[in-house]
């Protein structure tokens, strides 16, 4: 019995011991290797959760939000799974149950494998492409507006994760770079073309961070370039090594106008403000990129500086004055 018959024939609407039984009756006939659920909790939250999070995660689906979550096929994807249906391999079931055992297996595949699954990932990288068409659209589904946007960056950043927001099946590190995009949108609009590099469903619903060796979020017009690197690292050493000078690395050349480089942390250690702004001369002497000015800021002040609305102005003023400074202390101690 097909899944769209069965629940044709068997209208149970919010009866949730109707639904159960109702499992429990077919589950022969869904799974036969596997014990029958005994608990409503377990069928109905654990079991489905846990395949939510897979599909999800796996960027399968596609998540739509209509006062309800509605999942579909991601047409991102598509051309993905249905060529990987044809390829012959396969995962034991002991392998299914032991971490170690799974990874062995999928480590000892051939290489054309491996090179199979990487020619779609070009595709998945320009997942979003015309963004500015989707943001406004996942504004409007999940009924979001300026504050709400705020507030759910702010949970994020200060590591406040009790209770369920409405972006609570994106993992942290993701989300925080997601939220960071529609609080800048609602502020800045289609002045910007929006380029966020992580993976992301056709809705515009991300699902893995960005692949490595690019910057997290791409934002521009004809007369700026502006890259905003996002971390949810507090421990001082992992964010000097991580989120300071290889951050440069990632500025776009290909851009025109001046350019912009923002890091974003929910706290920023005054050595990792000072690497960072070293880090920004350095580049302007070595690349000669005279229109380059850059700032590292937790997410409370970003968050303040770009309500002020003259954001570019007053990160332009700070790396000048940065600089002029440094002049000074050179000056004095050459003489």
């Amino acid at each position: 019995m097909s899944y769209l018959r069965l629940i044709t024939e068997n209208k149970i609407g919010a009866d949730e011991e109707k639904a159960y039984n109702l499992c429990v009756s077919q589950y022969s006939q869904i799974d036969a290797e596997h014990a029958k659920a005994t608990k409503k909790e377990t069928a109905f939250r654990d079991y489905g959760n846990t395949v939510f999070r897979v599909l999800q995660l796996t960027g399968f689906v596609t998540i739509d939000y209509k006062g309800v979550m509605l999942l579909s096929p991601n047409e991102n994807r598509i051309d993905f799974y249905n060529s990987l249906k044809s390829k012959s391999f396969s995962i034991t079931e002991s392998a299914k149950e032991n971490e170690d055992e799974y990874f062995e297996q999928i480590g000892s595949f051939d290489s054309s494998f491996e090179q199979f699954v990487q020619s779609f990932r070009e595709t998945e990288n320009l997942s979003t492409n015309e963004y500015n068409v989707k943001i406004p659209q996942i504004i409007k589904s999940y009924n979001l507006n300026k504050e709400t946007i705020e507030q759910a960056l702010i949970k994020i950043s200060s590591g406040n994760v009790k209770g369920k927001d409405c972006f609570w099946f994106i993992q942290d590190p993701v989300k925080f770079e997601f939220l960071l995009t529609l609080f800048v949108y609602s502020y800045y609009g289609d002045k910007f073309i929006y380029k966020p590099n992580y993976i992301c469903d056709e809705s515009g619903i991300p699902y893995s961070h960005a692949p490595g060796n690019i910057g997290d979020i791409e934002i521009y017009n004809k007369e700026k370039y502006w890259l905003i690197e996002a971390t949810l690292i507090k421990a001082k050493t992992q964010q000097i090594n991580n989120e300071t000078v290889n951050l440069f690395r990632h500025i776009d050349e290909t851009r025109n106008g001046s350019k912009y480089l923002t890091l974003v942390a929910p706290y920023i250690h005054d050595d990792t403000r000072m690497i960072f702004n070293v880090a920004t001369v350095i580049t302007l002497m070595q690349n000669n990129k005279s229109k380059l000015s850059s700032i590292s800021q937790s997410t409370d002040d970003f968050v303040s500086a770009i309500k002020q609305k003259d954001y570019f102005v007053d990160t332009d003023r700070k790396t000048r004055l940065f600089i002029s400074e440094l002049k000074k202390t050179l000056a004095q101690v050459i003489d």
